[in-house]
């Protein structure tokens, strides 16, 4: 190969790079990693950003700044659907399927990110909508708000739910991660 081809490619490999950006983690990183399984190591809860002391939903605090990642820290954490009986939360995340009760269930889900991308876990809040695939594809982009209550789901292996009063398909955040 001679010098100034070796140059152009080079040149077409970091152009590539630089504009194209990467594509976002998706449920096939879900499937890979482990949904919620760092949830409660990730931060403690409450205080609007997503670190604090915890207390909000259990004291019955402001929540009304509660992220996917604060949630599912929160319900990792041990707090059922008695703790979280008609709190209300506005979740936005994309749909990934629950593995257990994929036609009624689905998580909104985010991945938390410290450094890069290598090290994103996802965490995510099961939400119950039986028939959501014929409405929200996999990995599409949600708000949903509503409140939790026990999972009326007898498959899927999440205890607390959130049950919508409405959903609505947004795109993409310029932020699709949390931190």
């Amino acid at each position: 190969m001679t010098a100034g081809l070796t140059v152009v490619l080079v040149g077409a490999a970091v152009v590539a790079l630089l504009a194209v950006p990467p594509s976002t983690l998706t449920s096939s990183t879900v499937e890979q990693r482990s949904l919620n399984a760092a949830a409660s190591t990730l931060s403690n809860v409450g205080g609007g950003a997503g670190s604090g002391t915890g207390s909000g939903a259990a004291a019955g605090g402001d929540t009304s700044a509660y992220t996917v990642k604060d949630w599912s820290t929160l319900i990792r954490q041990g707090a059922g659907p008695d703790a979280l009986a008609g709190q209300t939360a506005t979740l936005v995340g994309f749909v990934t399927p629950d593995p257990d009760d994929p036609t009624n269930v689905f998580y909104i889900a985010r991945f938390v990110v410290t450094c890069c991308a290598v090290d994103a876990q996802p965490v995510g809040v099961a939400v119950y909508e039986p028939g959501w695939s014929g409405t929200y594809a996999k990995d599409s982009w949600v708000s949903a708000t509503g409140v939790f209550a026990s999972n009326p789901s007898v498959l899927s292996t999440a205890t607390t739910v959130l049950q919508p009063t409405s959903i609505q398909a947004i795109a993409q955040p310029t932020e699709p991660y949390v931190y």
